[in-house]
């Protein structure tokens, strides 16, 4: 190793074990959306398939101290770590849940409020469904040209929709699944 490598290496580690004195041991705060098997979101990559989320359940089990969000984060033996789940899908009590309770280990899901007491899904959902059950070549409401999707359309869409107000974007998905002839119904997984 070279005599600039060394002192680089020398710096880094002096930089850890100058942070772990002053400041403490880190926590790392791991953020999931979705648990779920049947998912399969390519396209957004929220979803994580059920045995892979327990190997991770194991695997922060075994090597970090687990903390619950709200507890004081001074004093850890190892470096600690926070489980959490973003927009409070039914997915994270359906199929989280059991294996954060076999664990024996706690989380905190951040619910979104938007779909309470309805079963809508997010709009970011029924677009990936959308988008992936309409052909190559599809339509978007109120333009004339056929829009492929080879051409990056997917992030063109989802900018669009996401810049429409709430109550717009379920017009729009109607329109949308009724000129590309696409069977939507709202699927529990989803709530």
């Amino acid at each position: 190793m070279s005599f600039l490598k060394t002192i680089k290496n020398w710096y880094y580690i002096s930089l850890k074990v100058k942070s772990r004195l002053l400041i403490g041991r880190p926590v790392l705060v791991m953020m999931y959306h979705r648990i779920n098997n049947s998912v399969g979101e390519k396209l957004t990559g929220l979803s994580v398939d059920i045995s892979n989320f327990e190997k991770h359940l194991l695997f922060y089990k075994n090597n970090f101290q687990i903390l619950r969000l709200e507890e004081e984060w001074t004093s850890l033996k190892k470096t600690g770590l926070v489980i959490t789940f973003d927009d409070g899908y039914a997915d994270n009590i359906i199929n989280a849940l059991p294996l954060l309770e076999k664990y024996q280990l706690p989380a905190t899901i951040f619910v979104t409020t938007l779909n309470i007491d309805s079963k809508d899904e997010f709009w970011w959902d029924r677009l990936v469904f959308d988008y992936s059950n309409c052909k190559e070549s599809f339509y978007v409401p109120k333009q004339n040209n056929a829009i492929l999707k080879s051409n990056r359309s997917y992030t063109f869409l989802t900018d669009f929709v996401h810049a429409l107000r709430n109550e717009e974007k379920e017009e729009w998905f109607l329109a949308f699944e009724k000129i590309n002839n696409i069977s939507f119904s709202h699927r529990e997984e989803f709530r």
